[in-house]
């Protein structure tokens, strides 16, 4: 079984101490036991928490979480630093690795000899252990919020308990604060972590998203954002709805968007503007995690010129158009913004042109 990285911190320091022929052994303990009389009168302390604190992620894709530690406003000098946070392992995902990524603890005089996740009979330990050896110093002052750690998640299948519950183990993590007793003037080393009650909760599904691409016809360069309904069918059978989907132009006038929590399969898409008619992208696989389309040909430009939102050009349509066509350049805002197909901000004869050149018959109806 591998020891706790409380252990290895107490054997460092020993030998550190006896290597520096030092009169006062300090010994690290799980609860530091200190003479009443020799306490230091302090207010530090300090806490640790997940970040984030809950998630939800895909199967076969690494999940990211932070340890963070907190000390206050205090300023609290931290001699030593003990993390344990554990799950049961059965039907749960492994941790894949675990990294230092603390700015504090990489800064000259820490060793951090325990930064490792091990698989203890049905116990995954994540284990992470720093010791600062600066002798003649108190230890390294650091006030408010810092990370300490993060570990990598991984799920080959959803797991047989989910979300899965990673908690810290509150025997074996301690903040070590080194502090002068102002009655003796001896240095004294206390735990100042406040008992980690804070739990990781993780989700893991098979779910999907759909990030996507798509051309306005009219529009080949960086305009407004525009909003799209998007749904997906198998077969006849309407899966998926999404009404409002909002949409950003890059430099080329390419519109990118995305849907989510999608289960795996094949589907045909369809994409619908305000005043445009509906497209459909047949056939559309989408896997576990993103799936990324890009649609922004002519063979999937989105064609304007519907206004009433029945997905059908006709001469209602060209009706309401000229209707309201009294100049010959106005600001499309307002009503008017509807009109203004190739997003210039305005309602001119332009947008009108583009229009009628859709309008090959009576009835010109997107695809369904």
């Amino acid at each position: 079984m591998p020891k706790s990285p409380l252990k290895v911190v107490i054997a460092l320091t020993t030998l550190m101490v006896i290597l520096a022929s030092m009169s006062v052994v300090l010994t690290l303990g799980k609860k530091p036991q200190v003479p009443a009389e020799q306490q230091a009168s302090t207010t530090n302390s300090a806490s640790i928490s997940f970040s984030p604190a809950t998630g939800s992620f895909n199967v076969s894709q690494p999940a990211t979480v932070k340890v963070k530690l907190n000390t206050g406003s205090a300023g609290a000098k931290i001699s030593a630093v003990s993390v344990l946070a554990t799950y049961a392992t059965e039907g749960s995902p492994e941790v894949v690795s675990v990294q230092n990524v603390s700015s504090l603890l990489t800064a000259t005089g820490w060793s951090c000899p325990i930064v490792r996740s091990a698989k203890v009979e049905s116990t995954m330990r994540i284990e992470f252990s720093c010791l600062y050896l600066v002798f003649g110093e108190e230890g390294f002052a650091v006030s408010g919020e810092t990370d300490l750690f993060s570990f990598n998640l991984i799920a080959s299948k959803v797991p047989t308990v989910n979300p899965i519950n990673i908690r810290f183990s509150v025997s074996d993590s301690t903040v070590l604060n080194k502090e002068k007793n102002p009655t003796t003037g001896e240095t004294v080393t206390q735990n100042i972590l406040t008992a980690p009650s804070g739990v990781g909760a993780y989700t893991f599904s098979n779910l999907a998203s759909l990030s996507y691409k798509v051309m306005f016809q009219g529009v080949n360069s960086q305009k407004s954002a525009k909003t799209v309904r998007v749904i997906l069918k198998q077969g006849t059978v309407e899966k998926y709805r999404f009404d409002s989907v909002s949409m950003q132009a890059d430099a080329q006038g390419k519109y990118s968007g995305s849907v989510r929590n999608i289960k795996q399969g094949t589907y045909d898409v369809f994409v619908k503007g305000v005043s445009h008619l509906q497209r459909k992208i047949p056939a559309v696989v989408l896997a576990s995690g993103n799936n990324d389309k890009d649609w922004a040909s002519s063979s999937y430009t989105m064609l304007a010129g519907d206004f009433n939102n029945d997905n059908v050009l006709n001469i209602v349509d060209i009706g309401e158009i000229l209707k309201y066509y009294t100049s010959l350049s106005v600001p499309a805002t307002g009503n008017l913004a509807v009109f203004d197909i190739d997003g210039d901000g305005l309602f001119r004869i332009l947008d009108i042109a583009l229009v009628l050149s859709n309008y090959t018959a009576l009835q010109v109806a997107g695809q369904s």
